[in-house]
């Protein structure tokens, strides 16, 4: 997506995946889009304005531990943008490696992992990207914690054979 010359500018984009329409506004400073998430069973729904330009992997200890996978993927956005619209949450309360405290708030049905946050005076949300609605359109645009990365995880495109459903177990 390239920068708008003109602030609030408002462009819509038609998304293949989901099928609808997304707006999303261009400004000097950053791109706005809306998106819309869920938890798995569908009690927990929100939706939020990000900028897709800080959908960020993390390879640290604690998001494979907490996703159950070699990574972790999101997108940073302030507090203010972000509105629930049904359900309640459940936190857990994290000591990250700095010493901070972080929120991690989940579906209190079905465990999906929804944002993390800090504990005291929280400004930024981190919304997993896999419970929203466009994660399609939202490839990672940087990668942190690296030193942590698992080394298969690299290049999972070497993996094969590959199926288009389960395959064979």
């Amino acid at each position: 997506m390239q920068r708008a010359q003109s602030k609030n500018e408002v462009q819509s984009y038609f998304s293949a995946s989901p099928w609808r329409w997304i707006q999303v506004r261009l400004s000097d400073q950053e791109v706005v889009m809306q998106v819309n998430g869920q938890c798995h069973c569908g009690q927990v729904r929100y939706r939020a304005e990000i900028d897709p330009e800080k959908v960020t992997i993390c390879h640290c200890v604690d998001c494979q531990i907490l996703t159950g996978c070699a990574y972790r993927v999101s997108v940073m956005t302030e507090i203010e943008n972000c509105e629930l619209l049904s359900g309640e949450i459940k936190i857990y309360i994290k000591k990250a490696d700095s010493g901070a405290k972080r929120v991690q708030a989940f579906c209190p049905h079905c465990g999906t992992p929804l944002y993390a946050e800090a504990l005291e005076n929280p400004k930024i949300r981190a919304l997993r990207v896999g419970c929203l609605a466009e994660r399609a359109i939202l490839p990672p645009r940087r990668q942190i914690w690296c030193r942590s990365a698992q080394p298969w995880a690299e290049n999972i495109s070497r993996v094969d054979p590959k199926f288009e459903g389960q395959g064979a177990v």
